[in-house]
């Protein structure tokens, strides 16, 4: 009856969120420093320290400046339970701060190599997998304001050059 449809209902969505939230979880572990599912309290975030050299490739720095310090202050996630399928999984971020400096010695990194996928899944594990592709392809950042300090190197002779502060808003 009803209640037994109701419950199947109940238990698809605790299925459905813990998916989306092991995803995220993961997802945002790639960005942030030390990222512990604890921090995810009511699908938001404060505070948080960024992964540099992952700022330093998403924010396409080129190789004379180096991220020496990234941080955001504050992440929404809103989560489209009803139509998950359909609309995006949004991150509101606030503000993005980040620190760049000229480095001593220019590093251009090598070329990764793409992974191999698996030969062959359960039904289970194919199922799941293709949805949590799907949710991380759909996955929609926005940031309302990037802060971008850039200190560069003087000679010895002269004093060292003005920091330069730079804003964008949305």
């Amino acid at each position: 009856g009803i209640n037994a449809e109701y419950g199947e209902f109940t238990n698809l969505l605790i299925f459905m969120e813990r998916i989306v939230g092991r995803v995220l979880c993961h997802y945002l572990g790639t960005y942030i420093k030390d990222f512990s599912p604890d921090q995810l309290n009511n699908w938001s975030l404060n505070n948080l320290e960024l992964k540099e050299e992952v700022v330093q490739e998403l924010a396409a720095i080129p190789y004379n400046l180096k991220v020496i310090k990234a941080s955001c202050d504050q992440v929404y996630l809103q989560v489209p339970w009803t139509r998950l399928a359909y609309d995006p999984i949004v991150f509101f971020i606030q503000t993005i701060f980040i620190e760049l400096e000229e480095p001593e010695v220019i590093h251009i990194p090598a070329k990764k190599k793409k992974e191999e996928a698996p030969q062959q899944q359960s039904f289970y594990s194919s199922y799941t997998s293709s949805w949590t592709t799907a949710i991380i392809e759909a996955i929609k950042i926005e940031v309302q304001e990037v802060q971008w300090v850039i200190k560069t190197r003087g000679k010895a002779s002269l004093p060292p050059p003005p920091i330069l502060h730079v804003n964008v808003k949305k």
